[in-house]
């Protein structure tokens, strides 16, 4: 009789993104992303509004402008306006980052200043790169799975234990998805 046991089914998924926080961004990292603001486009460092906006880029949630020196990848994130940030738009802004940079192996992301505390931007980074990261393989066959984003660093300032022990406890959550 089956009645009263449970059935364990184990699903194939891609290897979890190893998120981790450092006072600057890894030499071995192949993408390095940065966020905007729509309506504070002049402050992208290096590259000027109008070079922007040829480029299509407008600070748009989810929008990424690419740039590429040929040893890394620039991804410049699009957040909104200013005025209007919150987790929502950091979401989306990671989330396309993570699938920008999906067939390298190792990225960093420069820890925005949006207003809100250093952890939560912390938190809400983490946890989106590694749920944008997911991708269930069990059906897939081995030619249809692309290589995926095995590691992330955040680049911050600040309290780096805070930041660490926040991170870990975002990555737990996620994991637990």
């Amino acid at each position: 009789s089956t009645h009263g046991s449970a059935v364990a089914v184990v699903a194939d998924a891609t290897p979890v993104l190893s998120v981790k926080v450092s006072a600057s961004v890894p030499t071995g990292a192949t993408a390095v992303g940065e966020f905007a603001f729509s309506d504070r486009l002049g402050a992208i460092p290096e590259i000027s509004k109008a070079a922007a906006e040829r480029s299509g880029f407008k600070g748009k949630p989810g929008s990424t402008l690419v740039i590429s020196n040929g040893d890394r990848v620039r991804v410049v994130c699009g957040l909104g306006s200013h005025a209007d940030v919150g987790a929502a738009e950091l979401v989306t802004a990671v989330a396309a980052f993570t699938r920008a940079v999906s067939r390298h192996r190792k990225a960093a992301i420069e820890l925005p200043e949006l207003g809100l505390a250093e952890t939560r931007v912390a938190s809400v980074l983490a946890e989106a790169a590694m749920l944008a990261n997911y991708s269930y393989v069990q059906l897939r066959s081995d030619d249809d799975v692309a290589p995926r984003l095995n590691s992330l660093t955040i680049a911050a300032e600040g309290d780096l234990r805070a930041l660490r022990a926040e991170v870990a406890r975002s990555t737990s959550v996620a994991e637990a998805v």
